[in-house]
């Protein structure tokens, strides 16, 4: 029996006990539960790290994503077993969680799996898309991508900011902004909508780089929390806005469309579960982010935000597509989601990648 050691930057997807991630779990934590549940029927007994027994001898730590003190942590395993092998799952980019880009860390790791192309030229990097969940809906015979839509665009994203200049946090406001003004029909979906959404001018600060920037932001922060100067700062959107989801796929099946922006722009490989989501629920993607998005899914799967020059011209499109055009895109998602390729992007290629490492250091199980 050997042991493996879960590491997560994630609270929600940390153990509390052996294996308390389940099939409910989503994205990320959805694969990990995956993982755990192949290899254990391989003879791998999977454990919190750190965790309360300190007599566990550890012979792999997985962790998901980089967190401040990794370099502590990976010390404590190595006092635990010197021979123990350390993986690293990099999902999230850099811009959002800024310790995945140090180098310095990486050298003390390894294997690194990772979608970013600027490091899988060098030696123990390896490809793994962004883990998404999916195929538990495919099984299900598709039933909510076949759902009947009876509403015309939506947008599921938590209401947060990133200070970067390359976010999209702030295209998500624009859009939704452009639409209140313009009487579309567009729904909001997701967290932290009631209050502190950033009005134009400090939507620009987020924009800026450096010390300066942060302060900034922080500075919002803390004025949006007046009542009284809320109005005068932020932007109301309690007219299209949901409330947050209890059941994210059952809601997303009732649209035409879905607006999919990642949280940055131009990051080779970085597709996250927003397009995928769309996709089993045969909601029409409008995307916005990676720049070599069709290497990995085929254009005619998605209206590319891009081909666009304003927002006024993407509603005009979407709201004067033909249902012949509409019917053929979504004949070319429901192509892909079957297709091998697919497989790939799913937690099915997750499990797959890391489990050849784990078990002999790439043989197969």
């Amino acid at each position: 029996m050997k042991n493996v050691g879960l590491c997560s930057y994630y609270d929600e997807y940390n153990y509390k006990s052996n294996l308390s991630l389940t099939p409910n779990s989503e994205w990320i934590g959805y694969a990990i539960y995956k993982l755990s549940d192949y290899l254990s029927k391989q003879g791998y007994n999977f454990y919190p790290f750190p965790g309360t027994n300190s007599e566990i001898f550890f012979d792999y730590i997985i962790f998901i994503e980089t967190n401040k003190n990794i370099r502590n942590l990976i010390n404590l395993a190595l006092d635990n077993n010197k021979n123990v092998k350390i993986l690293l799952i990099l999902a999230e980019c850099d811009a959002v969680i800024k310790e995945n880009g140090s180098l310095k860390n990486h050298k003390l790791i390894d294997y690194i799996f990772t979608w970013n192309k600027d490091f899988l030229n060098k030696e123990k990097y390896i490809h793994l898309h962004f883990p998404t969940k999916s195929n538990n809906y495919l099984e299900n015979k598709l039933c909510y991508f076949n759902k009947k839509k009876d509403k015309f665009c939506c947008i599921i994203a938590t209401n947060k900011f990133i200070n970067h200049p390359n976010e999209l946090y702030t295209e998500r406001v624009n859009i939704i902004e452009y639409c209140i003004k313009n009487k579309i029909n567009l729904d909001l979906y997701g967290k932290g909508w009631k209050n502190n959404v950033p009005n134009k001018f400090f939507r620009k600060i987020y924009k800026f780089k450096g010390i300066f920037g942060i302060f900034l932001v922080k500075i919002f922060k803390l004025i949006v929390k007046i009542k009284f100067l809320r109005k005068y700062l932020s932007s109301d959107v309690s007219n299209i806005y949901k409330g947050s989801l209890d059941d994210k796929k059952e809601t997303l099946s009732r649209y035409k469309f879905n607006i999919c922006y990642e949280n940055v722009l131009d990051y080779e490989g970085y597709i996250t579960e927003k397009i995928i989501d769309s996709f089993i629920c045969g909601s029409i993607p409008v995307y916005l982010g990676a720049k070599n998005i069709s290497e990995i899914i085929p254009k005619e799967c998605f209206i590319d935000r891009r081909s666009f020059k304003t927002n006024n011209e993407l509603f005009t499109y979407l709201k004067n597509i033909t249902e012949k055009d509409y019917n053929t895109i979504l004949n070319k998602i429901y192509s892909f989601i079957q297709s091998t390729k697919f497989l790939e992007i799913t937690e099915d290629g997750f499990v797959k990648t890391i489990k050849n490492i784990i078990n002999c250091e790439g043989k197969d199980l």
